[in-house]
């Protein structure tokens, strides 16, 4: 399993707050038979310049490689807040990019309006930048939830979509994202492991749902994250999710 959505380095966000957390959380993913942690703390353009994150991110992640559990890798990457008010050029956004790749984490807001201004923000800095999106956790956003079909409108311009593990199993979401599943809307799977207490890692169980899925849906979402890590194009599917009274299909 590959997780891609993680807050394991420490003191960098509101992920984990100490090295001995850090560790813990790694060995508990071992335990649930990851093999790819991919670090994505979190990014915003107000706060720091990507130099200044980049240069923190490093240190932190040189003081945990010695700790990382065998049979654990570690990809640096970072989970990067967009809006119409990100404020960094978008040349320094793409140095953000999952490590070795052409795969940004963008997350988008959870309250302001997803209208033409921040859709063409996106286009933007896709054509600026030849980097690809991968939404993080779309299970979270409201205004998806309420529109399945600003999925399709992101697709079309490339996006990708993360979501994460614990999803599957929300009531009120799940229907969308087992939707997502089995149309090939889901390029990658994360825990949005922030700690070891309310936020752990926890993909075993999603691990053992897509056991049960069908033997295509599970090919597709591990070949499309393998791609992505191996830095190899990932076509959006031609698929859509609708809403009907409430469920999604």
């Amino acid at each position: 399993m590959i997780d891609f959505h993680s807050h394991v380095l420490a003191n960098i966000d509101d992920g984990a707050k100490n090295l001995e957390t850090s560790i813990k959380m790694l060995e508990e993913s071992k335990r649930q038979g990851v093999k790819t942690v991919v670090c994505t703390p979190h990014y915003y353009s107000q706060r720091r310049s990507p130099e200044q994150f980049l240069q923190k991110r490093a240190a932190i992640a040189s003081s945990l490689l010695s700790h990382v559990p065998e049979g654990i890798e570690l990809r640096l990457g970072a989970e990067v807040y967009f809006t119409t008010d990100t404020i960094t050029a978008f040349d320094e956004l793409a140095l953000l990019c999952i490590e070795g790749t052409r795969y940004i984490m963008l997350e988008l807001p959870f309250t302001a309006k997803y209208d033409e201004k921040l859709f063409k923000k996106i286009e933007e800095f896709i054509t600026e930048t030849d980097c690809i999106p991968l939404i993080a956790h779309v299970d979270r956003y409201p205004a998806v939830y309420r529109k399945p079909a600003i999925l399709t409108r992101l697709a079309a311009m490339g996006c990708l979509f993360q979501v994460n593990a614990e999803a599957f199993f929300v009531k009120g979401v799940q229907n969308l994202v087992l939707a997502m599943l089995k149309k090939g809307m889901v390029h990658a799977v994360g825990t949005d492991m922030h700690n070891m207490e309310n936020r752990a890692p926890n993909i075993q169980a999603f691990a053992k749902l897509l056991d049960e899925m069908p033997t295509e849906v599970q090919e597709r979402l591990r070949k499309t994250e393998t791609d992505i890590l191996e830095n190899r194009r990932v076509e959006p599917t031609g698929q859509t999710v609708k809403k009907v009274f409430g469920k999604f299909f």
